[in-house]
């Protein structure tokens, strides 16, 4: 047959089957296509091929024409070369393409493209959190996507729908900012905190040390599903970072004006934040921390502290020193006898230079004149 010299395609129908392959007519002429060459991969059911058309490729023709081989796999692969070719330029160009769902798993979709499977994976589906492919797609659907990776000289092609859709931390920074209240619904937990839902695709972590006073991550009312409030505590669009906290958080820098809020040796209010090892912290106000030292309450040792002190106590206190170049507050209880300290002296010193200089006797005059040391 001149199909056969010259490599073109014909086109025959199938009309039968045996174990071998199946039966063809090409032209009137009877042919056998092969088992192995009806498709790229294993076969499909005999069934699904019978009474179809397809193009095939002349392979032998035998005993005068009366035994003819034809073959259908090297068309497809013929077609598949074509169509990996061009959905390499495809995913250079970032066009997108489309396909239709074939078949959904645990892991993801199946999407055909050009005559190829890609797999869509769950990761990809969606910037929102996305459980199972089912929630978005069914077999039979139509879908737009964009290929990202062909691996394995096309049998492992990944799409993605998410690549679709406007990245949401573009704008995060315009949405929140530090200090902003929140509301959200808690996703799931994790060994250092909660993960909480703020829109599509953004999520903001709520770390075990910023759930209210008195509760842990296991308490009732922090459990996935439900609906929680509280402060944003810091915005990071580059490393898609949101920082959450259900204890109020400062909106600017308290230390910026620390030196005229608070004292050495003034009475004020706080919270207790933390017991820890060597002392309690305590909340001034948001953002501001100081640290009683359990060595400043005189307690006899082996004393239980936590009896005493507990998490979301109010306390009163007296602010012993601050050093705003290191952002630290300490702090002492009231009643505590404080040492003398550089404030003390400067105090000291204001109120010298407010009296009349012509009044002053000579130690006095030579404590005006002194400066503290650095």
């Amino acid at each position: 047959m001149r199909a056969q010299s010259e490599g073109t395609q014909v086109t025959g129908k199938v009309i039968g089957w045996n174990k071998g392959g199946f039966h063809v007519v090409v032209d009137g002429v009877p042919a056998f296509c092969p088992k192995s060459q009806i498709e790229l991969g294993n076969p499909k059911r005999a069934a699904v091929y019978i009474d179809q058309e397809y193009p095939f490729r002349v392979l032998e023709v035998r005993e005068g024409g009366k035994r003819v081989v034809v073959s259908r796999r090297e068309i497809l692969e013929e077609d598949r070369r074509a169509t990996l070719e061009n959905l390499r330029r495809i995913k250079n160009s970032g066009e997108v393409i489309d396909g239709t769902v074939t078949s959904i798993v645990d892991f993801g979709a199946f999407v055909e493209i050009g005559g190829l499977e890609g797999l869509v994976h769950l990761s990809q589906l969606s910037r929102r959190r996305v459980e199972s492919a089912r929630e978005l797609l069914q077999v039979g659907q139509p879908v737009q996507v964009k290929v990202i990776k062909i691996e394995k000289g096309g049998e492992r092609i990944s799409l993605s729908m998410k690549a679709l859709e406007k990245d949401p931390w573009e704008d995060v920074a315009e949405r929140w900012s530090a200090g902003d209240r929140f509301e959200g619904r808690l996703l799931r937990r994790a060994e250092f905190g909660l993960f909480v839902e703020m829109s599509d695709g953004i999520e903001g972590l709520l770390h075990a040390s910023q759930v209210p006073h008195g509760k842990d991550l296991d308490d009732e009312t922090l459990q996935p599903g439900q609906t929680v409030e509280g402060w944003v505590r810091e915005v990071d669009p580059v490393r898609r970072r949101l920082s959450l906290s259900m204890r109020e958080v400062a909106k600017g820098d308290p230390w910026k004006e620390v030196r005229t809020k608070y004292q050495d040796g003034e009475v004020v209010a706080g919270e207790v934040e933390q017991i820890a090892k060597f002392g309690i912290f305590v909340q001034l106000e948001p953002g501001l921390t100081g640290l009683l030292p359990f060595s400043a309450l005189g307690l006899p040792e082996g004393a239980n502290v936590r009896r005493q002190y507990r998490t979301g106590q109010r306390l009163e206190v007296v602010v012993d020193s601050i050093d705003t170049k290191r952002r630290r507050v300490s702090l002492a209880p009231v009643g505590a006898k404080l040492e003398g300290t550089k404030a003390d002296l400067k105090d000291y010193q204001r109120k010298l230079e407010t009296k009349d200089s012509g009044g002053l006797g000579a130690m006095a005059a030579a404590l005006g004149k002194i400066r503290p040391q650095a």
